[in-house]
């Protein structure tokens, strides 16, 4: 991997107004990608109509230095339908660049929990409900060292998209345009969506700025192959680097204990497995779940304490995150059949087997909603309950963690017992526990569709099984619940 040197001035940079005050310099940067660039390029080809894109990861970095209020704009040719075949292409993107990220900055962790990410995506052909429209990340946490991963302080984060249209390979101006509290991204002038960030200021310790993107792998995204970039402009005012409130938050306390809260349970560990990782999923906040449109491309493994006897109905229980984009394809609930996991280990490389036993249906949730899944039929006394959430939506779905969420967010398992098979004996037989559903599985590829009506696939080859109504007699008895046994209880 060919590591460049980060620009060590900005004398081939056309900077006018510059004045002797850090917070007043202003900037001014042309360049037009006409048969060379005062970036550093990566992949792609320059002639006298600019840089054409030959590969989907081909980009162009620059460094700038700390813009709280800027604009950068350039021309895009030879874009079209055509040339956007997958669901997402990342065109631009700016981000923390200092404590040590070095070029080319990684996708995970560095910018996918960047501290200052900004992003600009097209939707390709394969979201045919985006397509054509774009949607504008915008990032800040004003954390410091190291510049990605958890936010150290209040953090803001949102990630509008709008515009669908079709794409001809004409010309087209886009610009984005940040300060004062609010970002804008247009396209030929025309607001295509806007940010309000009112209360936080817009100011990395280093800024880069790259046309393309460290998520473009040709499988989830990818630069526009042919597309031709041309008269980039960069103006902005230089300001200091924002800090975290001198103020200290109140302490949060202990995460919450592992046991009982009320009549569900908490997991015990959490976490989530993800091909676009290289190795452990850097948010323990997140749980997140999302495909490929083909198979699943991020898997949620949960695990809960063991339960006490025969199970006459056992219910999961995740709530996604309170962020915009948390909400997309909800997945399913599938048996974890072998392999042992520790989520401060998991990796994709790592993960344990999912199973064919599914259970619930995919459909399409918000963000901060509860969501619940029938998972009686994977729930049986012995050992820990280990359940795992798959979907191949690549809208993925964004769960809040036991490590964020305490139990009213944390992931939870409420049990109800069956009553034992033989009032007067003290054993239990543990075949109770297997339900008759009384309707034939449903096949998991084929469940599903979103409030548009756009079919929602799992791509896991699980089946799902509903659980059909029972006699009076029988009903009675389910409503029996019993607790689980206190003493299983676990801290972290």
């Amino acid at each position: 991997m060919r590591t460049f040197a980060a620009v060590a001035c900005l004398a081939s940079l056309v900077v006018i107004s510059a004045t002797s005050s850090r917070a007043s310099a202003q900037l001014h940067v042309e360049d037009s990608l006409r048969d060379g660039t005062m970036g550093n390029a990566s992949g792609g080809t320059f002639g006298p109509d600019g840089w054409t894109v030959t590969g989907v990861s081909d980009h162009i970095w620059y460094a700038l230095p700390t813009l709280v209020r800027g604009s950068i704009e350039v021309t895009v040719t030879n874009v079209s339908n055509a040339n956007l075949p997958l669901a997402d292409h990342e065109i631009l993107a700016m981000y923390e660049a200092g404590y040590g990220i070095s070029e080319p900055i990684r996708y995970a962790p560095e910018f996918r929990v960047n501290h200052y990410k900004t992003l600009v995506r097209i939707y390709g052909t394969a979201e045919p409900e985006r397509t054509g429209a774009m949607k504008l990340m915008w990032g800040i946490c004003p954390s410091g060292a190291p510049g990605y991963d958890a936010c150290g302080c209040a953090s803001f984060f949102e990630e509008p998209f709008a515009g669908a249209e079709a794409w001809t390979g004409a010309p087209r101006r886009l610009r984005i345009e940040w300060g004062d509290g609010r970002s804008r991204l247009l396209r030929d002038g025309i607001e295509i969506v806007s940010v309000d960030y009112d209360g936080f200021v817009f100011a990395p310790s280093v800024l880069h700025f790259m046309l393309g993107s460290p998520r473009n792998d040709g499988g989830l995204s990818a630069m526009p192959i042919g597309a031709t970039f041309s008269d980039l402009v960069i103006e902005g005012v230089e300001g200091a680097t924002a800090t975290c409130p001198t103020t200290e938050l109140p302490d949060a306390g202990p995460v919450a204990d592992a046991g009982m809260c009320s009549d569900l349970v908490v997991a015990t560990a959490d976490g989530t497995a993800a091909s676009f990782e290289p190795g452990v999923f850097p948010d323990a906040n997140d749980l997140n779940v999302e495909g490929d449109g083909t198979g699943p491309q991020a898997v949620v493994y949960v695990r809960f304490p063991p339960v006490a006897g025969p199970v006459a109905r056992a219910t999961l229980t995740m709530t996604t995150s309170t962020v915009p984009s948390a909400g997309g394809g909800s997945g399913i609930v599938c048996e974890v059949t072998s392999g042992s996991w520790d989520e401060a280990s998991l990796t994709w490389a790592t993960r344990p087997t999912v199973g064919s036993r599914c259970s619930g249906e995919p459909r399409a949730v918000g963000p901060d909603t509860i969501v619940r899944w029938d998972v009686t039929p994977l729930v049986a006394p012995g050992g820990d309950v280990e359940l795992a959430i798959v979907s191949n939506d690549v809208d993925g779905a964004h769960y809040l963690s036991r490590e964020s969420g305490a139990c009213t967010g944390a992931p939870r398992l409420e049990v109800e017992l069956a009553p034992p098979s033989d009032a007067g004996t003290a054993e239990l037989d543990a075949s109770s526990a297997d339900l008759d559903t009384g309707v034939a599985p449903m096949d998991a590829r084929t469940s599903g569709t979103d409030a548009g009506g756009r079919g929602i696939t799992t791509g896991c080859s699980c089946r799902m099984t509903r659980i059909a109504s029972r006699g009076a007699t029988h009903v009675a008895a389910m409503v029996l619940l019993v607790s689980l046994v206190a003493s299983r209880r676990r801290r972290r």
